[in-house]
């Protein structure tokens, strides 16, 4: 009799310690949030590691404690610009202490652009100025120092940029040391929609010279731009290709478009959301073809991730809905979907989480 219920004892020990740390499907989309579980995270901006289990249409919230961040200057998101959804990090704000202590950390210069260089070993800063002239300058002894200067031929950049129009260095790739593809924005005034559109165009520097890459595909598009913390939501990158979700344009919509840093040439990539069943919803607008979904991507093994404050979702390379999670801020709760039906309500304390999934992936 003993004998038995110490092995009942040690079975409930065991069963409490794994229950601790549930085993997660390896197809779960990782995601971080601020501390959606206690009443005070809004101050500490204690940042954790979740998990989506599409296949099982199951969340686990607050899985493990990563870092703990807190703002300086104007752009200074707590959520890194760039994460991979693994061990690497890159950020634009000071750090108070890391948990995960495996975590590769990339930080960069403090500036007054937001530029998003991608895993640089020495972040660097990017400027055009007067005459078109492209200067790189590095950190050296905390001193900000010029490292590389290039001339820009006016005949190069496109046709409908203004001669005294300003250019901003948007994204920073480093291909190898000294060498980048710099992905720049400009204004264009399109005198038919009478519209300030942001337009892009590619840098390539290589080998000590300076090629413009001009994009080709679409010509009457405007890229999500605005300042702020949610800028680093609203793309992410796969391999070579920068993935957009478009606005002010009338020609070939599309829900999700990607650009080819190599041949400068867009893509549409997801016309419309699809699904098999019926999702309930308050965000999203419906057309004839489909759903079209407005805001901020991410992208994780093979799952696209379309979301904003309130909603998310999960599709397939086609644009197929695989899941959901709805936020109500008010109720304080989350409800989690898949196939249509709900699978898991979750009480939150925190009446404003916010969210941040994988926005870049190198295979």
């Amino acid at each position: 009799m003993k004998k038995n219920i110490l092995k009942l004892i040690i079975i409930f020990v065991l069963i409490t310690i794994i229950g601790c740390k549930p085993i997660i499907n390896k197809n779960s989309i990782p995601f971080l949030s601020n501390n959606l579980l206690s009443d005070n995270n809004l101050g500490q901006n204690e940042i954790f590691l979740n998990y989506w289990d599409i296949e099982n249409g199951k969340l686990y919230i607050n899985y493990e404690k990563l870092y703990t961040g807190f703002k300086q200057g104007t752009y200074s998101s707590i959520f890194p610009y760039f994460w991979d959804g693994n061990e690497h990090f890159y950020f634009n704000c000071q750090l108070k202490e890391i948990y995960k202590k495996s975590t590769k950390i990339y930080k960069t210069l403090q500036t007054d652009l937001p530029q998003f260089s991608i895993f640089l070993e020495t972040p660097i800063v990017v400027k055009i100025q007067d005459n078109f002239k492209l200067k790189i300058y590095e950190m050296i002894d905390n001193k900000m120092q010029l490292k590389n200067e290039f001339e820009i031929l006016f005949s190069k950049l496109p046709v409908d940029l203004l001669k005294d129009q300003e250019i901003i260095p948007f994204i920073i790739i480093e291909k190898t040391y000294s060498s980048y593809k710099i992905i720049c924005i400009y204004n264009s005034l399109n005198s038919n929609i009478r519209k300030l559109l942001n337009k892009l165009f590619i840098i390539d520097l290589h080998d000590g010279k300076l090629d413009v890459n001009l994009t080709k595909g679409l010509d009457l598009y405007s890229v999500p731009w605005l300042f702020g913390d949610n800028i680093s939501k609203m793309f992410f990158l796969k391999k070579d290709k920068l993935f957009f979700q478009f606005c002010c344009t009338n020609e070939n919509l599309g829900l999700l478009w990607s650009l080819d840093l190599n041949s400068g040439e867009f893509k549409k990539v997801i016309n419309f959301l699809k699904n098999s069943e019926i999702y309930p919803s308050y965000q999203e607008s419906e057309t004839k073809e489909g759903i079209y979904y407005d805001n901020y991507i991410g992208y994780y093994l093979n799952y696209y991730i379309f979301y904003n404050e309130d909603e998310i979702v999960a599709t397939n390379e086609n644009g197929e809905i695989l899941g959901k999670i709805i936020i109500y801020k008010k109720d304080k709760k989350i409800e989690v979907y898949k196939n249509g039906k709900l699978t898991q309500k979750i009480n939150i304390k925190n009446s404003f989480p916010s969210f941040k999934f994988p926005n870049y992936s190198n295979n």
